[in-house]
């Protein structure tokens, strides 16, 4: 397999996201650094209160992998892209990005990119240039390097206050 997915335990079904929470779609290829940073997003939009949606525990079950994976990616809020070179090379990752695109033009979905090494546009191919292109007009962490804890938390957080202006999403209630 091509690509990466976290280990979490969704509950029950992939349609299970926890109420008043909204779904984030953490998107990588599968090598290092960039699964490290995958887990740090990853721990940085559920302590903003996101339901992390991913399926690497379903990949293990066989063709069912690429149907749930694309249903949980349709069910998510945002998708955080952490951006290298092998990402921009896998078609699996690409689409991601272009599911994406799309539902934020159609839906509002928000698109983060986090880019953890530098990016040589000339370089790309036309599928990556465009995937690349359209990662570039999202903002989020552009800089080219591995980001701090810090800068992942601001960004998690930056995304929830976004789904609340936009009225996507309402904070919960402090206990």
């Amino acid at each position: 397999m091509a690509r990466g997915r976290l280990e979490i335990e969704v509950k029950g079904q992939v349609d299970c996201l926890e109420k008043n929470r909204p779904g984030a779609f953490v998107s990588y290829a599968d090598c290092e650094p960039d699964t490290a940073v995958a887990r740090r997003v990853a721990d940085s939009l559920r302590a903003a209160s996101f339901d992390v949606l991913n399926t690497e525990q379903d990949a293990r079950v066989g063709s069912y992998w690429q149907h749930n994976y694309e249903k949980q990616l349709r069910r998510s809020h945002a998708l955080v892209a952490v951006v290298s070179s092998k990402y921009l090379s896998q078609p699996e990752c690409r689409n991601e990005v272009r599911i994406s695109h799309r539902r934020s033009l159609l839906e509002g979905m928000l698109v983060a990119p986090v880019v953890i090494e530098p990016i040589d546009g000339a370089r790309l191919d036309r599928d990556a240039e465009m995937t690349w292109t359209h990662l570039l007009d999202c903002g989020g962490l552009v800089d080219g390097r591995l980001p701090k804890d810090e800068e992942l938390a601001e960004l998690a957080k930056s995304l929830a206050a976004n789904l609340v202006s936009k009225g996507i999403w309402t904070l919960p209630e402090p206990s």
